[in-house]
């Protein structure tokens, strides 16, 4: 019988290399580093965290103390990168260059007084970084992949109807497509994570360092709990999200499309939106007054959206971008909700059995659920077991990667 590995010391730690800072966690990629974090702090790691951002909103937000009430770090330094307008002609896409940033005195000395466990780089972006923090720092690397860059800066360039902006993004799909060989190929790293057996069999075989997938990590007990009758309110369908994107408009008359293709139209369905402008509102209720089943509800109060998410039958995920892994996906699922989503509104995310995929033979199943309590009863144990499964497989991946119990 073989023993299960111990858990680590109190005493170890691990560096996290990240893109961004660390809250306010409001979308999926610092979602994902925020939930792998949690997991180790519970394993009895200590977890440094080292993040370069652009984004200057939320380095103000950071700034200010809009910091996660748990959070799982021992230390935190936030840099400030820069985009670079000679970086169009080098061959590193510009948002990893824009990361490799000079580091700080204080910050070099004080990775210079620890030992660590491992460094884990996540994401690909990080990488020139992780490069300059090797040539002081002689540690175990590690790379945990996000998205497939190519897919995601070629599927926002589809959408985007500026000409000039289009033609970056697409020199940065460019660009991803050959660094990302080139970075697997490197010899920093010992292990490549991957977010998704899916990614993983993408990528297989290009880099020489053992490569394993490393899921999102996510807490679906509460949603188990939520009981059925709860989930037959007066809500048929939720949709939710930021207006001011595009690309969630666009979302949303896909799930429009799907359920009005299929006959589904004749329910309540609830948008809850955030959108600042009130002239791109009046342009979305103007884009959407055709369909009369359809409630749009701008920017309301937590309050509001926990009370709608408590009334919802289904949640509506539909993408039309493979952006990754999305926040509001693993909330709704979080809070029980049964998710219908297309492809591309799952992708990459694993949880795929945990969600109905929106096809012509899965109407029917939405069509009877929505009014037999039976049916809808069947959906949401498949869901729970799936999560179960999800959650099962978590544990275990990190048990056997981390020695965690």
């Amino acid at each position: 019988m073989t023993k299960e590995p111990k858990p680590p010391a109190a005493s170890k730690a691990i560096l996290i290399l990240s893109f961004d800072t660390p809250w306010p966690v409001d979308y999926g990629g610092i979602y994902d580093v925020i939930g792998r974090a949690h997991e180790f702090q519970r394993a009895g790691y200590a977890v440094d965290y080292v993040g370069v951002t652009l984004d200057t909103r939320r380095l103000k937000d950071y700034s200010i103390g809009h910091a996660e009430p748990r959070s799982p770090f021992r230390r935190v330094y936030i840099l400030r990168g820069y985009l670079r307008p000679w970086s169009v002609l080098t061959t590193t896409p510009a948002s990893a260059s824009a990361r490799n940033v000079d580091i700080p005195l204080e910050l070099r000395n004080y990775l210079l007084s620890q030992t660590y466990a491992f460094v884990l780089v996540d994401h690909i972006k990080m990488v020139p970084f992780a490069g300059t923090i090797s040539r002081a720092l002689n540690m175990d690397y590690r790379l945990r992949m996000h998205n497939d860059e190519v897919e995601y800066y070629a599927s926002v360039a589809r959408r985007e109807t500026r000409r000039l902006r289009a033609a970056t993004l697409w020199l940065e799909s460019l660009k991803y497509r050959f660094y990302q060989k080139k970075v697997l190929r490197r010899k920093l790293f010992s292990c490549v994570y991957y977010i998704s057996p899916r990614d993983m069999q993408k990528f297989f075989g290009i880099s020489e360092a053992r490569q394993a997938v490393l899921p999102v990590v996510a807490d679906f007990s509460l949603g188990r709990l939520r009981p059925v009758d709860d989930a037959l309110g007066a809500i048929d369908f939720l949709y939710v999200a930021n207006l001011e994107l595009e690309e969630n408009v666009q979302g949303l008359l896909c799930a429009l499309q799907f359920l009005h293709s299929n006959g589904i139209q004749r329910h309540s369905l609830l948008v809850c939106g955030r959108c600042r402008s009130a002239e791109r509102r009046t342009a979305i209720v103007k884009t959407f007054a055709f369909h009369e089943f359809c409630e749009i509800r701008f920017n309301v109060s937590p309050a509001e959206l926990d009370a709608a998410y408590a009334k919802a039958k289904f949640f509506l995920n539909f993408a039309v971008s493979s952006g990754g892994i999305k926040t509001k996906l693993i909330d709704a699922l979080a809070r029980g909700i049964v998710v219908i989503t297309n492809e591309l509104g799952i992708q990459g995310s694993g949880l795929d059995a945990a969600c109905i995929i929106a096809s012509r033979s899965t109407a029917p199943v939405i069509q009877k659920a929505l009014t037999n309590r039976t049916e809808y009863q069947k959906l949401k144990a498949q869901v729970t077991d799936a999560l179960r499964e999800y959650e099962e497989f978590v544990r275990s991946t990190y048990k056997n990667e981390f020695a965690i119990e």
